[in-house]
């Protein structure tokens, strides 16, 4: 096994394949040497389109071992932590981090919460950073309820900044989709006053008129929101290329 050139062969484009196969019919002896050989290479091969392949394929054939075990999870959370702003820009580095936080239930995986709750606002406004987002809202891959409400409140704050924004407004959409009544509630105060200005702009009018807000709010909220679209000159409205589809 060329253990000791695994980051080249990972990092290859048909050496990947061949380090995946070997990993998905190794004995549980090979899947930990392969790990064990990996983890001071992690940076190099989770940066890598094709190594972030393998070390995705390797998440599925962690060791059983505690020793190993710790040592993987720490080693994983150090790489990804330690260049978080870096990985979480790259979609080679979402897929890792999607699948550490859905694979690894280790404490070692706190670090990796909390900087996705530091950083939320810088992720929210970038393409890969929104998926990733959206990932951790959705499928609740979150470290424990009380972080992923913390997430949630830090986004939620940032509403009228990321309804406009070409990634930001899924993210709103993708909160929204948790139909919570107190979240909802609490994006709907956010809009207030800019309605019409949202409904207007590109991606605004995905949160006002998709919004799923005139579909998902309560009655009172969406008497708000209707309230405020009425504002509008109708005819104006109608003929406006992104108001047109929220009157």
């Amino acid at each position: 096994m060329a253990l000791p050139y695994l980051p080249g062969l990972a990092n290859s484009h048909n050496g990947n394949y061949v380090l995946q196969a070997i990993v998905r019919f190794g004995t549980r002896l090979q899947q930990t040497q392969i790990w064990l050989s990996a983890c001071p290479q992690l940076f190099v091969m989770c940066a890598d389109p094709y190594g972030s392949r393998v070390v995705h394929t390797m998440l599925d054939f962690l060791p059983s071992n505690g020793a190993d075990l710790e040592y993987i999870a720490f080693s994983i959370s150090n790489c990804l932590s330690s260049n978080f702003s870096y990985f979480f820009k790259r979609s080679s580095g979402v897929r890792v981090i999607t699948k550490c936080l859905r694979k690894l239930n280790h404490p070692c995986m706190k670090f990796l919460y909390n900087d996705i709750v530091s950083h939320c606002f810088e992720m929210a406004t970038d393409q890969n950073g929104a998926l990733l987002l959206q990932a951790c809202i959705s499928i609740a891959i979150s470290h424990s309820e009380h972080e992923r409400n913390l997430l949630l409140r830090r986004l939620v704050a940032k509403t009228r900044l990321l309804s406009d924004n070409p990634y930001g407004n899924y993210v709103v959409q993708c909160i929204l989709d948790l139909q919570r009544d107190l979240i909802t509630k609490d994006i709907v105060q956010q809009l207030k006053g800019k309605v019409n200005k949202l409904a207007r702009q590109k991606y605004g009018s995905n949160v006002i008129e998709k919004a799923h807000c005139l579909r998902v709010a309560g009655q009172c909220d969406r008497q708000i929101l209707i309230a405020e679209l009425l504002q509008m000159d109708v005819s104006e409205g109608l003929s406006h290329n992104y108001a047109n589809y929220c009157v």
